[in-house]
């Protein structure tokens, strides 16, 4: 009996990460070319700018440069966290998923999550800044910061989710020492 067979919403989760692992992974290609691209098209970017008589000058090429480097690490991130469940959807797969190797995973994943959380506030304060700056030229923005807790709620059951493995995987130890 194939794997797709004994348990497809496993196998499902398996092609859903990878999908999510190219996407990501696109992603920051595209962000990292943006990047890398910015001083070249800058110039094209103030004259357009200038053409329509609008007040923004260059602090809208250095904000931009700030969102890129900063969406680079949240995709960064991203994709580290969902390597990680990866690694931990595959060892399910393999039938042994209380090993030590997944409490570390889990803990690592709380971090990547609390990093990315972080990562968001600059983020969305240079967001903010930039629609402060279309707002200056005319331009109507609405824009929300508002701190997400269900972002938090998920760093904490990650921490959990590794206590509970690395005490399972201890105590089947100790089961099979006595064994």
């Amino acid at each position: 009996m194939s794997s797709l067979t004994k348990d497809p919403l496993l196998s499902i989760a398996k092609i859903v990460l990878v999908v999510f692992l190219g996407a990501i992974g696109v992603a920051g290609v595209a962000l990292t070319a943006a990047l890398i691209g910015l001083p070249f098209y800058s110039g094209l970017l103030l004259e357009k700018l200038a053409e329509q008589n609008s007040p923004v000058g260059s602090q809208l090429i250095w904000a931009l440069a700030g969102i890129f480097i900063l969406a680079i690490v949240l995709v960064a991130i991203a994709f580290y966290f969902f390597a990680l469940l990866r690694r931990i959807v595959n060892s399910v797969g393999d039938g042994d998923p209380f090993i030590a190797e997944n409490a570390t995973r889990l803990t690592h994943m709380a971090w990547a999550s609390l990093a990315g959380q972080l990562t968001a506030i600059p983020l969305t304060a240079v967001a903010t800044y930039i629609g402060k700056i279309a707002s200056d030229a005319g331009k109507h923005v609405n824009y929300d910061i508002s701190f997400p807790i269900d972002g938090l709620l998920m760093v904490l059951i990650l921490f959990i989710l590794a206590r509970v493995f690395r005490k399972g995987t201890e105590m089947r130890e100790e089961l099979e020492g006595t064994v």
